[in-house]
Order: C-alpha cells, then sequence, then structure tokens
C-alpha cells in the first residue's frame, strides 16, 4: 500500500511539473528591460517598448467633492489644474496622466479629471496667464484653457491647429457661488 501511494505522489510530482513547465514555455512573456539590454539598446528604445502597455486614465463624470480644513475668506476662489500620476508610473500597469481641473471656494473643493494624457507640458513657457485665462495646459495634441468669468469657471478643449479660443470646445463648468465673481489661480 506504501509503494502504490508513493508511485501515485511521484506520478502526481511529475504531472504538475509538466504543467507548470508547459506554461511557463506557452506564456513567457520577456521581460522589457531584458529585452533591451540584450540588444544593446537604450532608454529611448525602452520608452517605445513600454509606451504599448500604458492605459489611459479613468476620467471623472461629474466633480468630486471634499471639505477643506481651512475655508478661504468670503468673497475669494482659486482654480488651477494639476497633473495626477496616481503614483502609478513605477507599477506593473502603467496609466497616462490624468488632467485634473481643481476649483476651492469657502470650505469646498471640487476636483475632476478631465482628460488623460500620454503627452503633457505645462508652466511659464507654456503661458503665463491673465485675469480671465488663468492657466493653459498642452495634453496630447490639444491645449486646454481654464477661463474664469462671469462666476464661473471654465475648461475649453483646443486642437493644436485651431487658432483661437473660441474654436474650443467646452469641457467643463463651475459655478461659483454668490459673491464670487472670479476664480484666481494660486501664487
Amino acid at each position: 500500500m506504501l509503494k502504490k501511494m508513493k508511485i501515485i505522489y511521484i506520478v502526481a510530482l511529475l504531472g504538475i511539473t509538466a504543467v507548470v513547465a508547459f506554461l511557463a514555455v506557452f506564456f513567457h512573456h520577456e521581460d522589457p528591460f531584458e529585452k533591451i539590454a540584450r540588444k544593446g539598446g537604450t532608454l529611448a528604445d525602452l520608452h517605445y517598448e513600454l509606451s504599448d502597455t500604458v492605459e489611459p486614465k479613468k476620467l471623472d463624470i461629474a466633480p468630486i467633492e471634499s471639505v477643506l480644513t481651512e475655508s478661504l475668506p468670503p468673497g475669494q476662489a482659486l482654480a488651477y489644474f494639476e497633473f495626477d500620476t496616481g503614483g502609478d508610473q513605477m507599477s506593473l500597469q502603467r496609466m497616462e496622466v490624468g488632467l485634473v481641473i481643481v476649483v476651492r471656494y469657502g470650505n469646498k473643493e471640487l476636483r475632476q479629471t478631465i482628460a488623460s494624457c500620454k503627452d503633457f507640458g505645462a508652466g511659464n513657457a507654456v503661458f503665463e496667464g491673465t485675469e480671465r485665462e488663468l492657466d493653459k495646459i498642452i495634453c496630447g495634441t490639444s491645449f486646454y484653457w481654464l477661463i474664469s468669468e462671469n462666476n464661473k469657471v471654465l475648461v475649453r478643449r483646443v486642437q493644436q491647429n485651431k487658432d483661437t479660443l473660441d474654436e474650443g470646445a467646452l469641457i467643463a463648468q463651475f459655478d461659483l457661488p454668490p459673491g464670487v465673481v472670479r476664480a484666481k489661480k494660486p501664487k
């Protein structure tokens, strides 16, 4: 009986080993770092190898509201863009960067991810801002304008080949509370 159980155990162990070996060969996924290193490639080659695996960022249908620990003074509002990497750029499942609009007034903060950006850019080299046009961000092949006027904060998307802001599609709109005429970009 003991000899028979040993034979069954060995056959089962060999069967499991064969299945694992088959799966390892059949589902082999070469590490992109090893593949590029074996070819003597550069970091740019690695970027192209990995770029096919980037997933778009999930967009928010509506703003997400939260309560600030410290209220803004009455009559004041802030509006600005943020990039949301979500801490996922070094994980196994890479994601594009999310373009987030943030609007604050009173003790409220509204956040909404409005675009998923494969390539993006911001800063004074892109646009310094005015009283009405607070900011301008490059996301993919579009410019996103942050505008504050007539008790509203607006985001308009303009394709890079368009000349005027008036041609842009309205992406998001936030109504400011009574007594707040215009939001400002934080310093």
